[in-house]
């Protein structure tokens, strides 16, 4: 026994089955329902009973109502899975550059060390520029991970292009 708390189990948008919709702990399942405006029991796949009081009791129209909603609710759960996926899609994308910006930051980085390493007296004017190279070339790499940070906290539309700036393409 380890003797600390039990992992919780994450439970997203494709983990769930409609029964108990307040158990979706996943946090970009909740990102999704919340950015989208979507109330957990809309998520819920309700019985034939909870639709008679609506329809004075006639359990055929509270069996067609049921079956609209189970199609309307089915439908939302797929827009919200997607939209889910394409956040992980491009949270990937984002960890894939930034990896490789952090990889380029540490060879410049080691560059720099190196140049500190190999300076001495006689070739002082080459360790300098060597130097303000990598200086600069870490500083460009540190621009450049902010501004794509910047334009990943951008606010998108349901299309997932930017409302920020540049022409409209619908014509």
């Amino acid at each position: 026994a380890s003797g600390g708390l039990a992992a919780e189990t994450l439970v997203t948008l494709d983990d769930f089955d409609g029964d108990k919709p307040e158990a979706i702990n996943s946090p970009r399942s909740l990102q999704v329902i919340k950015s989208h405006g979507v109330a957990m029991d809309d998520l819920r796949a309700w019985p034939v009973e909870h639709f008679l009081p609506k329809v004075d009791k006639d359990m055929e129209r509270a069996k067609v109502w049921q079956a609209e909603w189970e199609k309307d609710r089915v439908s939302l759960a797929r827009s919200l899975r997607a939209a889910r996926r394409a956040i992980l899609q491009r949270a990937e994308v984002l960890r894939k550059k930034s990896e490789v910006v952090v990889e380029e930051s540490s060879d410049s980085l080691g560059s720099l060390g190196r140049a500190l390493e190999e300076g001495d007296g006689d070739d002082r004017p080459h360790t300098v520029d060597k130097l303000r190279f990598a200086v600069h070339k870490v500083v460009l790499l540190n621009k450049t991970t902010r501004v794509l940070g910047a334009v990943n906290r951008l606010p998108r539309g349901k299309s997932g292009r930017s409302l920020v700036g540049g022409p409209s393409s619908s014509s």
